[in-house]
């Protein structure tokens, strides 16, 4: 007997979810780049952290009210993180359809750390807090590494190209 094993593909990430994650990796490439007063994009760091912010503040709203996978009552399993990571250090993945259990938690890391970023380049703004700011926008950009380097590596384990999913919306 001859059979195909043929895949499917399945809608995950709604269009409005993938134009929050690439506006908000373009705002914060465009913080980064514009961050050093000298910096050519200098006059542009104010205004990304101003669209990092109202990204923020849909991502939390489209948390509660968004597609099936971008709400957070449907991915955030903090019990099951470790158990995840666990199997990942093992070589092991558990496939999902929308984020995974540890990936939930870093979906939540992330928005409090930008949101941590945004706070404090606005108490800057007002005279305070500049050292706090570069601090917590540089743990931010090791954040950032780690989540690429998950991606890249649960992509592996699993088989599944994350990124193309988060550019086509579909796994």
């Amino acid at each position: 007997m001859n059979t195909k094993l043929t895949r499917t593909s399945l809608a995950v990430w709604d269009l409005p979810l993938r134009l929050f994650h690439w506006l908000l990796v373009a705002s914060i490439a465009v913080a980064f780049l514009s961050s050093e007063e000298d910096s050519a994009f200098a006059g542009w760091h104010i205004a990304a952290g101003w669209v990092a912010a109202v990204l923020i503040v849909f991502r939390l709203v489209w948390g509660l009210i968004g597609g099936e996978h971008s709400r957070f009552v449907n991915f955030i399993r903090p019990s099951r993180a470790l158990a995840h990571l666990k199997g990942l250090a093992s070589g092991r993945v558990e496939r999902t359809v929308g984020h995974n259990p540890a990936g939930g938690l870093a979906v939540l890391l992330l928005i409090g750390s930008i949101a941590a970023v945004v706070a404090t380049g606005w108490l800057a703004q007002q005279g305070g807090g500049e050292d706090l700011h570069e601090g917590l926008a540089w743990f931010l950009l090791g954040l950032i590494g780690v989540h690429i380097a998950a991606v890249f590596a649960t992509s592996l384990l699993s088989r599944e190209n994350l990124i193309r999913s988060m550019v086509t919306g579909r796994k």
